[in-house]
């Protein structure tokens, strides 16, 4: 099956010349290779809400000469995730692990980012301020985001869809 994930902010995330975030998808806590991604931003500046700050499957460095005119000084246009192949089943515990140093804190975490899980084309926006979202803080800018509930909810459509 096809697995990406992506995270978009929730409120306007600022950011200076040495912050980053990095994501990568794990299978029964074994990073999935293929999912790992990092962006880093080499400027000063601010990711608008709704906007996407990072994704599964691919490495961006963001600088100056990369934004886009459409909101006055410029905005950090930020790539989607590339789609890793990835055999999953119901008993498959599903993590995403987010290490940044744009929020260091979990309850800031939750009420700033959200998650765009893809599974096999199935789409889940996971707000992680979800009281039913479960959030690991591993350490300061390290979180795991429990992903299960949505590959049984998706495993669970593609094998009524089969029969």
């Amino acid at each position: 099956m096809l697995l990406s994930a992506e995270a978009f902010c929730e409120n306007a995330v600022f950011f200076d010349d040495t912050s980053f975030i990095a994501l990568h998808l794990e299978r029964n806590g074994i990073p999935l290779e293929d999912t790992i991604g990092s962006d880093s931003f080499l400027f000063n500046g601010a990711i608008l809400p709704e906007r996407r700050v990072g994704a599964t499957g691919r490495t961006c460095r963001h600088q100056m000469d990369n934004l886009s005119a459409a909101l006055g000084l410029g905005s950090v246009s930020v790539p989607g995730p590339r789609d890793a192949v990835v055999g999953l089943d119901l008993s498959d515990d599903l993590r995403l692990r987010v290490k940044t140093n744009l929020t260091l804190d979990v309850g800031v975490f939750t009420k700033v980012f959200s998650v765009k899980l893809r599974i096999d084309g199935k789409t889940f926006d996971i707000p992680l301020s979800r009281p039913d979202v479960q959030i690991e803080w591993v350490g300061r800018g390290e979180y795991l985001v429990s992903l299960q509930p949505f590959v049984i909810q998706a495993l669970t459509k593609t094998m009524a869809g089969r029969a």
